[in-house]
């Protein structure tokens, strides 16, 4: 598949995407009234489908407040394990590492339409009777506001990059290890 590419020259390219990313994604969708509405469709459709379980979810956390705290740790910084499942690649799997960046990089690249076209409260805004435990236990400093001029977008829930972020890393995995390790990976 190829090899190992030059580590600082990678390091640069993603940052730069990262960059690119954060930038346009702050700027998509910031119409509060629309990502509501949007989100209070999808709960709808949620509900129909009897598949609304933000609300549940959300009050048996708040009722569990020793789970609170690692939660928002979770939520937060989700982030590290993409760098690390990334840097795992890069020095495990060399053969397949383009690949999996490649990949996403591209997941990056697609939700972005998605954002400026369908902006969408995540359930913590949206939803009647929802605490708000990323603005009460803030991990980073501050509360966890609603304004999106600091850099943020908090109007863009939908798809949900927490989850695309974690099937990215279950696929890297799994794609890495396909090989070098056929019986852990069917």
């Amino acid at each position: 598949m190829g090899g190992r590419p030059a580590p600082l020259v990678e390091v640069a390219g993603l940052l730069l995407v990262i960059l690119l990313f954060s930038r346009l994604h702050a700027a998509a969708g910031k119409d509060v009234a629309a990502a509501t509405a949007n989100a209070m469709t999808l709960q709808s459709i949620e509900r129909a489908l009897h598949l609304d379980i933000a609300l549940r979810a959300n009050q048996w956390l708040t009722e569990h407040p020793a789970l609170t705290q690692p939660a928002v740790y979770y939520y937060r910084l989700y982030y590290l394990a993409i760098i690390g499942v990334l840097v795992w690649v890069f020095v495990r799997h060399a053969d397949v590492y383009v690949k999996v960046r490649r990949t996403l990089v591209a997941m990056a690249v697609l939700v972005l339409p998605v954002f400026w076209a369908l902006p969408m409260s995540p359930p913590r805004f949206a939803l009647p009777g929802v605490v708000d435990i990323i603005a009460e236990h803030d991990i980073l400093g501050g509360h966890a506001s609603r304004e999106t001029e600091n850099g943020q977008n908090l109007y863009s829930a939908m798809p949900s990059m927490h989850v695309g972020w974690s099937l990215w890393c279950a696929y890297a995995v799994w794609y890495a290890l396909r090989t070098s390790h056929p019986r852990s990976a069917s």
